[in-house]
């Protein structure tokens, strides 16, 4: 089917030429090319018979840059999330993704490689969602002292919606530990992974 909503009320259009409507019954399989998403119907209702990830999107490796901005620091919390205000590193890779369905789990995967040319310390890599002033997920990562650094982040949030919204990463700068200035990029990955909930 190419219409999720048919399958809402129990009732599944089949077209094949003038072919009726046809009323299911319990086992009965569809396949959404839409959501690409199966279901079995379970004698009242049609359940998503998959699990697991439906789509995914690479913004690539490639060598890159941050831009800079922002001005002071950001206390490290598990509940408050960092804004774009704070001192930051933004990364000029982003990625732009459209969920199959609203609730679905969305794991990105971002990796970078890099020189940390300023002192010890603590950062913090936050994703963001388009415009938005608060981050929708956030990682703390310790870094050395002028070494070369390789860091693997993994954020995980809901689809909000079935449209299309652009995800960017920024390194914001810690009140405890300092500031990690990052420079000297040499690749990222960005990838995102959706997951039928």
């Amino acid at each position: 089917v190419s219409d999720s909503t048919a399958l809402a009320d129990g009732a599944l259009d089949v077209v094949l030429g003038a072919a009726p409507a046809v009323t299911p019954v319990a086992g009965d399989e569809v396949y959404d090319k839409a959501l690409q998403v199966a279901y079995t119907y379970s004698g009242s209702a049609w359940v998503a018979s998959t699990s697991g990830m439906v789509n995914s999107k690479t913004a690539g490796i490639v060598p890159g840059s941050f831009s800079s901005g922002g001005s002071g620091t950001y206390a490290w919390s598990t509940v408050t999330a960092p804004t774009t205000a704070p001192q930051y590193n933004e990364d000029s890779r982003v990625l732009t993704y459209t969920a199959k369905a609203a609730g679905n789990k969305l794991v990105f995967h971002y990796a970078f490689d890099g020189n940390n040319a300023s002192m010890a310390g603590l950062f913090t890599a936050a994703l963001f969602e388009d415009a938005g002033s608060n981050a929708v997920d956030w990682r703390l990562v310790g870094v050395r002292a002028t070494a070369w650094i390789a860091e693997t982040l993994q954020f995980a949030i809901s689809a909000p919606d079935a449209l299309e919204h652009t995800y960017k990463v920024r390194i914001i700068y810690n009140t405890s530990g300092g500031a990690a200035n990052l420079g000297g990029l040499a690749s990222r990955l960005f990838r995102v992974e959706e997951y039928q909930q």
